[in-house]
């Protein structure tokens, strides 16, 4: 029924919500080919990091939970740097391409998560990094840089 559905979600945003220690860590809206999520880079992944971290983990699973709760065709994660270039020697061994490669090292193990434990269909999972590329704001103060530090993960809905 439709209310047990809105229960449910209302359920999941409350979670989500809880997930992200800060207002705006997870931000999901909807798109003219369906809906996507954006999830800051702070609660994913330590600094120069790809591998997901606890908090990570529990809100990706969460997002998952949500996606798969309804049909959909594609899920495209996309990884997003900020500007200031790779530089301290031992990131650089990790990812010696900078930031365009760190950002689909994290799409990678982002989607790596959303389909081993969040059984999102791995046949369905796209992968992009952007680096840099499409900031969201200037990359002028650490305020920003932070916020185009981020994850997007866009889900086409069937017949969209």
């Amino acid at each position: 029924s439709f209310s047990e559905i809105d229960s449910r979600l209302q359920n999941l945003n409350e979670t989500m919500a809880e997930l992200g220690k800060n207002p705006g860590d997870i931000t999901k809206f909807r798109t003219p080919d369906g809906y996507g999520y954006s999830v800051k880079d702070s609660i994913l992944f330590d600094f120069a990091s790809a591998e997901v971290s606890a908090a990570g983990r529990e809100a990706l699973r969460t997002v998952a939970e949500d996606i798969v709760s309804r049909p959909y065709e594609t899920v495209w994660v996309r990884g997003h740097t900020d500007n200031v270039p790779v530089k301290r020697p031992e990131t650089l061994k990790k990812f010696p391409h900078g930031n365009m490669h760190l950002s689909v090292e994290r799409a990678v193990e982002v989607a790596a998560l959303l389909g081993k434990e969040g059984k999102v269909d791995e046949g369905k999972l796209v992968v992009m990094g952007f680096g840099p590329n499409e900031p969201i704001v200037e990359n002028s103060t650490p305020e920003n840089r932070q916020r185009n530090r981020r994850v997007e993960i866009f889900v086409t809905e069937p017949g969209r």
